[in-house]
């Protein structure tokens, strides 16, 4: 979650089929028409946000599962969150309606770990520069 003027999105990390979602279409975070992913929302509301799409039906909170294979999806994002938005864990399921209560507290919880990890790491490399200088 960049904080630039337009709130840009900028993948950083994915692994598995990309299929176009990841193509030349700007993304961002800003509460907008272009910025009603599932993605845009967690990192807006600071919760994860979730959203299904059934073949052959448009999904109005995630346009982007349109980009992935044609079969029933779910998605779900989780914000990474420290004292600012670092950005957002996205995870795609080709099996309907696949997040439960358990897993999305599981899920939950990994996206904590990864944003505390994340923000040591920038902490640390923040204090070897600042040690540097001196």
């Amino acid at each position: 979650a960049q904080q630039d003027p337009e709130k840009t999105l900028q993948p950083i990390a994915w692994a598995g089929y990309t299929g176009g979602y990841l193509g030349p279409a700007k993304m961002t975070w800003a509460d907008t028409e272009q910025g009603q992913s599932s993605a845009a929302i967690a990192i807006r509301t600071g919760a994860p946000s979730i959203a299904y799409c059934k073949s052959g039906t448009p999904n109005l909170a995630s346009p982007r599962l349109a980009t992935l294979p044609p079969e029933d999806t779910s998605e779900i994002a989780l914000p990474l969150m420290s004292w600012q938005t670092l950005g957002v864990l996205t995870i795609y399921s080709v099996q309907p309606e696949d997040f439960d209560t358990e897993e999305v507290q599981l899920l939950t919880e990994l996206a904590d770990t990864l944003a505390y990890g994340i923000t040591a790491l920038r902490t640390q490399v923040s204090r070897s520069r600042a040690e540097l200088t001196r």
